[in-house]
């Protein structure tokens, strides 16, 4: 006999992180522009199509404007000036959790 226990993620999510400490999840099927503000300036944080990038910053480098989109599979979009950390919430909570035998 084999028991399957599986974890229900209802939607695939992005939690934003400002100097160390979690400011907002958001989720990637609702399409929306946040503004991340800090103290060091500001982040346009951009939601579609199931990616989310960061679409505007007023910091010097832009590294996290060219950023590659983030989705559902793990990854982050960093903005070191402003303090300001994007991750996947990666849902492999969905498959398969515990097998029994």
């Amino acid at each position: 006999i084999y028991v399957y226990t599986f974890v229900s993620v209802p939607e695939d999510k992005i939690v934003v992180i400002v100097d160390g400490k979690q400011t907002g999840i958001y989720s990637l099927s609702s399409e929306q522009q946040v503004r991340i503000e800090t103290a060091q300036g500001y982040n346009i944080l951009s939601i579609k199509d199931g990616v989310a990038c960061v679409t505007e910053s007023d910091c010097r480098n832009q590294v996290c404007v060219h950023t590659k989109a983030i989705g559902k599979s793990a990854g982050q979009i960093v903005c070191i000036p402003h303090r300001v950390v994007i991750r996947s919430l990666n849902s492999k909570e969905s498959e398969v959790d515990i097998v029994a035998n």
